[in-house]
């Protein structure tokens, strides 16, 4: 066969969705080149083919996820899809869907929760079909992490494809993530009312919020986790964006800080929008202001001062339009529309924190907008732009403006799936930098990336309160899984088959939103082997486990780790106690109503 090849500059994360296939045929020319090669890289094939002496001295065998619930908070499921039956395709292994957006003329929301529905059985779940239309984010990663197709000699199985799956649809993005922390909390509980370990899956991010894992969200994930109940989620996929500054005030005369507000699209009056938080550390005072910026004369020909001290905060954490404290802030005809802007001493960690929230319409020609943070005492400042409306900089039409800051990528990780304490966070490296697309014989290649090198796009930093994140990484590049048989937009789509007279696909995509369910995987097949892990010592095995100065998770060695850690004993047959008695790992007999992992007949049994 002739092959081309060709170069070509791609989105650097997500779906990869900026190139459209083509006809869709139902058969591969290139079978060879559509293997998935991430199973193979982080040893978790060992796993799935029982070839660990330490795994079969303790009683296992194959390790696939079995007795374990996986949970994934996402959205763009395709229920129907064969990844998520057993293999023989006869049982659907979704046991519970939530989806919190729909509404349903006689359905019904979960019992501790008053919105949305929920789906509880096979029949059910099968007729919704799936949630979203034109997305399939949700649909790769949980076969990313439990599929279990067998097509095209079982190539795209997931780290877990025997495990249970619960998935939540979720809302979009909401102040306070409430719905996400709900969506926790429904999963957890499915798993502890079937006596089952779970780890849970957040592909998810944004910049809002102090990054040291004392937000609400962050403090009540490690609430809700525990022994066997754990949550793994991305970086973030910002590391070639610049919208964050850290900075360090020597005291009350140090010169201020001033950077430029960075539209990424002209703001008008249907466009608008953009978010900066300024966060102090505990003990730094500080005056916030804005200010109108002229480049021709390279002055600042109006001011507004937003916030004069710590005694001038309005007490609100984020702007809300229709609160009386809310302050409004605009300026003459060079700028037109307004900022909001919210402050507070956080009551949960004790910093000053000011939100700006642009509603502006119109900057006119050789104009800019730029924040000026004037220190009170002494003390480090992080201002984070959301990264996506809006960013920093020290350029205005191109030119740096004297006395003004640029921003960095040094701390670009995200909230959500990035900061909590308790969580495992994942960075994406690259195993594949060269492609096919499905029937087509031109290889492609992305030449920004290196395989075996950490991804290009893969947010990083150190936490304001000093922590490494994120803790490991994982295969996050041009990574294959399930797509969704509702997704009709343009994909790379890697496979095609035809079953039960619908096509179901499967695509390549990339981000750390595809490396985090390959660990989340990983932690599933640690909870095989002890339910009772806690996400510290999961955390703990994963990271002295990895492999290079990358952190790559290694599935075998850290699941040999559970075992070596977790004082389970090699399992002998022992005829003289009796074959079919059932004893706890520390050799002790149990009665019948004993609930955990026992030894039974000389192989590990987990007890419901």
């Amino acid at each position: 066969m002739n092959i081309l090849k060709k170069t070509i500059n791609i989105s650097p994360w997500g779906s990869l969705r900026g190139l459209v296939c083509g006809a869709l045929f139902l058969f591969c020319i290139c079978a060879a080149h559509a293997i998935d090669i991430v199973r193979a890289d982080i040893h978790a094939d060992a796993l799935h083919n029982g070839q660990s002496l330490v795994l079969k001295q303790a009683g296992f065998d194959a390790l696939k996820g079995n007795g374990v619930v996986v949970g994934i908070i996402d959205a763009g499921f395709d229920y129907t899809h064969p990844a998520f039956y057993d293999p023989q395709r006869k049982t659907l292994r979704i046991k519970r869907v939530w989806e919190q957006y729909t509404k349903l003329e006689g359905a019904t929301s979960p019992a501790d929760f008053n919105y949305g529905i929920e789906l509880t059985t096979p029949e059910e779940i099968l007729a919704a079909g799936g949630d979203y239309e034109g997305n399939s984010h949700g649909n790769h990663v949980v076969a990313t992490i439990a599929g279990a197709d067998t097509t095209l000699y079982s190539k795209y199985i997931g780290i877990a494809p025997e495990a249970d799956i619960v998935l939540v649809s979720k809302k979009e993005y909401e102040r306070g993530n409430q719905n996400l922390l709900d969506a926790i909390k429904y999963i957890f509980d499915y798993a502890k009312s079937v006596g089952k370990p779970c780890v849970i899956n957040m592909s998810l991010g944004h910049q809002a919020g102090p990054h040291d894992g004392t937000s609400i969200f962050d403090q009540t994930l490690t609430e809700l986790q525990g022994e066997g109940l754990i949550i793994v989620g991305s970086a973030g996929n910002h590391n070639l964006e610049k919208f964050h500054i850290g900075w360090e005030f020597a005291g009350l005369n140090d010169t201020p800080l001033q950077t430029f507000i960075d539209y990424h699209s002209t703001p008008t009056a249907s466009n608008t929008g953009g978010d900066i938080e300024i966060w102090g550390e505990r003990g730094l005072d500080y005056q916030v202001n804005l200010v109108c910026y002229n480049t021709v004369s390279k002055s600042i020909t109006e001011t507004r001062w937003v916030l004069e001290n710590k005694a001038d905060v309005n007490g609100l954490e984020y702007p809300d339009e229709n609160s009386s404290k809310v302050q409004a802030f605009s300026f003459s005809k060079n700028i037109t529309g307004k900022l909001l802007v919210a402050s507070e001493v956080s009551p949960l960690n004790g910093k000053l924190h000011v939100v700006i929230s642009s509603r502006v319409t119109n900057i006119r020609n050789n104009y800019a907008l730029g924040i000026q943070i004037v220190p009170l005492t002494n003390g480090k400042i992080n201002i984070w732009a959301d990264g996506g409306k809006v960013g920093l900089t020290d350029k205005v039409q191109g030119k740096p403006q004297p006395g003004y800051m640029d921003a960095d990528n040094d701390l670009t990780i995200c909230e959500i799936g990035g900061t909590a304490r308790d969580i495992i966070s994942v960075g994406a490296y690259t195993t594949r930098n060269t492609y096919y697309l499905f029937n087509d014989s031109q290889e492609y290649s992305l030449s920004s990336e290196t395989v075996g090198a950490l991804s290009s796009f893969s947010s990083k930093g150190i936490t304001p309160d000093g922590r490494v994140k994120p803790e490991v990484t994982a295969p996050g590049c041009l990574t294959i899984s399930a797509l969704s048989s509702n997704d009709n937009g343009a994909q790379m789509l890697a496979y095609a088959y035809q079953y039960n007279d619908k096509t179901y696909k499967y695509g390549y995509m990339q981000g750390t939103s595809m490396a985090t369910p390959v660990v989340t995987g990983v932690v599933a097949l640690m909870l095989q082997a002890n339910p009772s892990l806690t996400p510290q010592q999961a955390k703990e095995i994963l990271v002295s486990t990895s492999r290079e100065n990358i952190k790559k998770v290694d599935a075998l060695a850290a699941v040999e780790k559970v075992v070596q850690t977790s004082g389970i004993a090699p399992i002998m047959q022992n005829t003289e106690r009796g074959m079919q008695d059932s004893y706890n790992l520390a050799g002790q007999r149990v009665g019948k109503d004993y609930r955990g992992i026992v030894i039974k007949g000389g192989k590990k049994v987990l007890t419901p």
